[in-house]
């Protein structure tokens, strides 16, 4: 069976030397096996070439990659850096709302109203920088 196979794809893809057509024509003819396989070959090379046919006409890959082209160009869509300008806008206003309402916190519940009690950050005076200094320098004799 493998040299009916060999002969016949041979016979469908190229020529066949003389002494191969004889060989074929020989097997086609002493064994019914064969010539049923060499049928079966043929049927199905011919269906998978008329599909192959049926399938796409000429320059479809053309055809497809000019269609790609024209809608990539005509419809810009939303990229990746559109998505992180959205975003950052919007973490942008939240972040200021809330910088805003923690400074109108600050502002009402203190008395004084200078840039440090509204923006929360502790009044230091000089003993306090004084003490720091002392207390990092000689640690926990200086007291």
């Amino acid at each position: 069976m493998k040299k009916i196979e060999n002969l016949s794809y041979k016979q469908l893809d190229s020529e066949l030397t003389v002494s191969e057509e004889k060989e074929l024509l020989q097997l086609l003819k002493n064994d019914s096996k064969a010539k049923l396989e060499h049928d079966k070959i043929l049927a199905v090379r011919g269906s998978v070439s008329a599909v192959r046919k049926s399938s796409f006409k000429p320059l479809f890959k053309e055809r497809v990659m000019d269609k790609l082209l024209i809608a990539e160009r005509t419809e810009p869509g939303i990229t990746f850096f559109d998505e992180i300008n959205f975003l950052s806008k919007k973490i942008l206003i939240g972040a200021l709302t809330v910088a805003v309402l923690l400074i109108g916190y600050n502002v009402t519940t203190t008395e004084n109203l200078t840039i440090g009690t509204a923006l929360g950050v502790p009044e230091v005076t000089l003993d306090d920088s004084y003490n720091s200094v002392l207390y990092s320098y000689y640690g926990d004799t200086y007291e």
